[in-house]
């Protein structure tokens, strides 16, 4: 190739922010989290998971992987600032981030960005994730295969990985449960079992139980259900069926234990 017309599709390639594959053996790379993915394992432990992935992949690449917390676009903006003076660190890969804020500055970033358990709608970021919305319709397909029509879907809004799973289990529901799907969300708010426990009941306060099943969007709620639905008095899996999304190692000691989608973690 010409010298001049390589130099060119250089040029183009760096305006479009495509990078040139090159050997990154001995470099680091920082995996940029949001704060409470890093320090609440409670609320985040399939992050944890995703993340001890990553380190037992660097170690074989020869990678040095360097974690940062941040918990604003402007504590994101200044570790870009730091990472694009440093010609040791490779790029930065993005774990569990996709609020459309975070997301403007990794765009401009002159070294590569991935995005990992997240995705950008502008497609202008690389990224890796599950494919939550085919899994949230499969658990759907489940327990329709079972006899469920009126399935309720117990899910923590914000993400927009959490989105795909509603979306996933909409695909399913929507055509055969003969009520608006709004009808059939439930909102917690929080991660936690007891945000859950709490959403059921007032769920049931509110719409009465006129269902049969219930998809959590994480494991961690889907335990929260079954103790809520056990509290008002209904029998788990007798009267209502659970099934989360996840496949987190404590969802086998619940009684009985959880069916669950397990999603790849690494």
């Amino acid at each position: 190739m010409r010298p001049e017309l390589r130099e060119k599709i250089l040029q183009a390639a760096k305006t479009q922010n495509y990078h040139v594959p090159m050997s990154i053996a001995g470099m680091k790379v920082i995996v940029a989290a949001s704060a409470s993915a890093m320090i609440d394992y409670q609320r985040n432990q399939f992050t944890a998971f995703v993340l001890e992935g990553m380190r037992e992949r660097a170690e074989v690449l020869g990678l040095s992987l360097t974690t940062k917390a941040i918990s604003s676009a402007e504590d994101e903006i200044q570790m870009l600032e730091d990472a694009a003076g440093d010609p040791e660190i490779a790029g930065v890969l993005m774990l569990t981030i996709d609020e459309d804020e975070m997301l403007v500055p990794a765009r401009a970033f002159n070294k590569p960005v991935l995005l990992v358990n997240g995705d950008d709608p502008l497609m202008r970021l690389s990224s890796i994730a599950p494919h939550n919305r085919a899994a949230a319709a499969l658990a759907t397909r489940h327990l329709k295969s079972l006899g469920h029509s009126r399935i309720l879907f117990l899910s923590r809004p914000g993400r927009r990985t959490i989105l795909r799973r509603l979306e996933g289990w909409r695909d399913e529901i929507e055509p055969t449960s003969g009520v608006d799907w709004r009808d059939l969300v439930v909102d917690a708010t929080d991660w936690t079992p007891e945000a859950a426990i709490d959403a059921v009941r007032r769920y049931v306060e509110e719409k009465g139980s006129a269902f049969t099943a219930v998809l959590a969007a994480g494991d961690s709620l889907a335990a929260g259900a079954i103790f809520g639905l056990r509290a008002l008095g209904l029998s788990v899996p007798g009267d209502v069926s659970v099934m989360g999304i996840d496949g987190l190692p404590q969802s086998d000691f619940l009684d009985p234990p959880l069916t669950t989608v397990q999603i790849p973690d690494a």
